[in-house]
């Protein structure tokens, strides 16, 4: 760990760092000696904490059973560089991304913080985090998974019903689409729309069957 950098010795952080400690500050860490061959462990955080209104998607990821221990103490101290060697991380699947974990109790659940971590070109990872008072920290690893999501319209009978979830303003609203239709078809058809039974109030949003731009024929609320 380093204050805005990690040097390769003392002197070179002295001549070379901005950043300086205020005195009697302390940045102190240390780990639980656990093996990193160790089989990995489940660690389960909220990707979407800190949203407003409250979200919650619990996500797991494979971490290593080393813990370690970072205690801030005689000041705020600023943001400090976090770097490891990649391959201390084990039991991973690429493709994927690194990531540090940060707990305040030691328990890594989805109340847990997290940073992504980068390659600096030379096998190692890095990532910045601002330490406050105590934190506990590990290393861990999520493979990417792809979901593919596509709709395929025949033009006969698919759409989506998307109910009145929209919430569009009644006065004043934009909407905007991007269509690819076939050569051969040369019928008006509705993109997106939402009127009434007798088709007196609403909006409707066409293409036409001269087959130019899409024209919002409707817009009575």
């Amino acid at each position: 760990m380093g204050l805005y950098n990690i040097y390769d010795t003392n002197t070179a952080n002295i001549t070379s760092n901005l950043v300086k400690f205020d005195n009697r500050e302390y940045l102190v860490w240390g780990n639980n000696g656990e093996d990193l061959n160790l089989a990995a462990s489940a660690i389960s955080v909220n990707m979407s904490s800190g949203i407003s209104p409250s979200l919650i998607t619990n996500v797991s990821f494979t971490a290593m059973k080393r813990v370690w221990k970072v205690k801030e103490t005689g000041g705020d101290i600023p943001s400090v560089k976090v770097r490891i060697p990649q391959h201390a991380i084990r039991n991973i699947t690429p493709p994927g991304s690194f990531y540090m974990f940060i707990s305040s109790t030691g328990v890594f659940d989805p109340t847990a913080d997290y940073r992504i971590m980068t390659s600096d070109g030379n096998g190692n990872l890095e990532t910045d985090y601002d330490f406050d008072g105590t934190k506990y920290i590990t290393f861990g690893y999520a493979p990417r998974v792809e979901f593919l999501r596509s709709i395929l319209f025949d033009g006969n009978v698919d759409y989506v019903d998307m109910e009145d979830a929209l919430n569009l303003n009644n006065s004043a609203f934009t909407i905007s689409a991007w269509i690819k239709r076939a050569p051969s078809d040369f019928y008006v058809k509705s993109i997106i729309s939402k009127r009434d039974n007798p088709f007196t109030k609403g909006y409707d949003l066409r293409i036409l069957n001269t087959n130019k731009n899409s024209n919002i024929l409707e817009k009575r609320i």
